[in-house]
């Protein structure tokens, strides 16, 4: 609540800014959000449809944090490139990561060119 406080109304008043203020504090940054859809689990405490109800709660968080929610086409590139990305060597994944790729197509592309030219 401490931060919370130390904001200013501007920022109070405004539920993005608010959001963005908060989750900067709390350093909740996409990867976070998407580390916590991806390592969910049963909780031995829990039946499996209580489990099945707060999956999508945590893909939700993880959505919005990359302003993803209602963006079905951005959602279908994320989630093939991130898919692409586990397919591939260390080196190469480090290599295309930096290259930025916006779809999974100029991924591939680039990946292609990696190959070719380390051949």
């Amino acid at each position: 609540m401490r931060i919370f406080a130390e904001l200013p109304d501007s920022v109070i008043q405004d539920f993005d800014q608010l959001q963005v203020a908060l989750l900067a504090a709390d350093e909740l940054s996409p990867e976070h959000y998407r580390k916590n859809f991806r390592h969910i689990k049963k909780a031995d405490s829990e039946n499996y449809v209580d489990f099945a109800f707060k999956m999508p709660n945590f893909f939700k968080r993880w959505l919005q944090s990359i302003n993803l929610y209602d963006d079905v086409d951005k959602l279908r590139q994320t989630s093939m490139m991130e898919h692409f990305l586990q397919t591939v060597s260390v080196d190469l994944k480090i290599w295309l990561v930096d290259q930025k790729p916006k779809t999974v197509d100029e991924m591939a592309r680039l990946a292609d060119q990696y190959v070719a030219l380390r051949k």
